[in-house]
């Protein structure tokens, strides 16, 4: 399941079905999801409690208030200044671990991620990083020292896990899983002033944040209090068409889309897109020295071309092709079929190049029987099939190359490389139980293949 029992719109007649089937036998749930398996598997039990009510006849029970999985936000400016939940006395209470992944663009001013009451109450906490030197920092005004600071610098553009631990005398921070503050507080006589949880914001407003925040979650030991992930706005997909096909040509996507990269993509995640066998990106385009030579360098054509001529050249290939990769198909009088890009072309002789291998090809004209335009040569579909946020990542990617120094582009040759150096282990095998015993006919014909460990 990827969405949460219940929450599909085929469930309930699903286990319906089952159940008239006659079937008494057991079955599994898989999280398909990235989600934290704890509260998704709460949600499933939640949501197969609801399903049972409904096939009782039970219409009336609510649905359940899922913690891993929110309807998708229909309108993208609802979170384009930060989301305010209600108040929740039990996030107040120490000692208080909060937990929060966030990519921020600029140190210009204050990020807020994450903040608790407002700032006049007793027991406000803001997690934000400090304007100027973007610095991680924490501040907690009815407490003294009122300023947890750190030295690490979260204002890179890049995805940090950054996490707070907050206990009565005492506030540790952390990022990327390094511990970067610890600092001894003494609580003073300012007085609480309960209000609600601002992501993303203050609680009353006036400073928000530059990026994205990916998802927020709070935990006092093992009780879990709040797990927050914001919904990608399905208005930065294209609508896809039949087979995976690029839906018509729209001059306003490119745009839209490069704005929400910025706020919600991730360059490195991009970089990872475009590695997948299933995509083959770099099979064809190369990086720095990296991957492959029938399309354009992305790191020159980066800096030659527009965010937005970039993005329409991957979600509409054919819309606007250079010349240079322009392919053609030739058939000369020997029934030969060759393909390249026109390299030189007089009236006595075509040169191609091959797009593969890069070899030059030199064909007499007066050998070429039929020669047809073909166009580009990058197969149609590639970004529909993309889920919205590998689609916000590679055009976070492509953005970022047009600005790339020697760091960014070695690490990405590096991770290209790596992507390409894999292969299939060999091993030895065998299939007999290590506790035979406990499958007595392991040796019968019938259970030759079976897998037992």
């Amino acid at each position: 399941k990827i969405l949460p029992l219940g929450a599909g719109s085929l469930d309930v007649e699903l286990l319906k079905t089952i159940r008239d089937s006659g079937y008494t036998g057991p079955i599994g749930i898989l999280n398909h999801t990235q989600e934290n398996a704890e509260l998704r598997l709460q949600d499933n039990l939640d949501g197969l409690a609801w399903i049972e009510a409904q096939l009782a006849g039970q219409t009336d029970v609510p649905r359940p208030q899922y913690r891993t999985w929110k309807p998708p936000i229909a309108d993208a400016a609802a979170t384009s200044r930060g989301m305010l939940l209600p108040a929740d006395p039990q996030r107040r209470e120490l000692p208080l671990t909060v937990e929060c992944r966030a990519q921020l663009n600029s140190s210009a001013n204050y990020n807020i991620l994450v903040a608790s009451d407002t700032k006049r109450s007793g027991e406000h906490w803001e997690l934000f990083s400090m304007r100027g030197d973007g610095t991680f920092t924490v501040y907690v005004p009815g407490y003294q020292p009122d300023h947890v600071r750190s030295d690490r610098v979260i204002t890179d553009r890049r995805t940090h896990a950054l996490k707070m631990e907050f206990e009565s005398s005492r506030v540790r921070l952390f990022v990327d899983g390094e511990q970067v503050a610890d600092q001894s507080v003494m609580r003073n006589d300012r007085p609480a002033a309960p209000g609600g949880l601002g992501i993303g914001r203050l609680v009353e407003g006036g400073i928000f944040c530059d990026g994205v925040i990916e998802s927020v979650t709070m935990q006092r030991g093992d009780t879990k209090l709040l797990a927050w992930s914001p919904e990608v706005p399905s208005e930065t997909k294209p609508v896809p068409t039949a087979s995976n096909q690029s839906p018509p040509y729209d001059p306003a996507f490119a745009p839209r889309i490069i704005a929400a990269a910025i706020t919600q993509g991730d360059l490195w995640r991009g970089a990872e897109v475009i590695t997948q066998s299933r995509f083959a990106c770099v099979s064809c385009h190369r990086i720095g020295q990296q991957g492959g030579t029938i399309g354009p360098e992305l790191t020159a054509s980066a800096k030659k071309q527009t965010a937005e001529h970039l993005v329409e050249s991957v979600a509409w290939p054919r819309h606007k092709v250079a010349d240079e990769f322009t392919a053609q198909a030739i058939l000369t009088t020997q029934g030969q079929v060759r393909q390249g890009y026109v390299v030189q072309e007089t009236p006595q002789q075509l040169t191609l190049r091959d797009p593969q291998s890069g070899d030059v090809i030199e064909i007499p004209v007066a050998e070429i029987e039929e020669r047809r335009v073909i166009g580009t040569l990058m197969p149609e579909g590639l970004f529909p099939a993309m889920t919205q946020r590998q689609q916000l990542d590679l055009v976070a990617l492509l953005v970022a190359l047009r600005d790339a120094d020697a760091d960014m582009i070695a690490r990405l040759e590096q991770l290209i490389e790596r992507s390409r150096s894999h292969a299939p282990a060999v091993f030895a095998y065998d299939n007999t139980p290590l506790l035979p015993e406990h499958w007595p006919s392991h040796r019968e014909h019938v259970n030759r293949d079976r897998i037992y460990d």
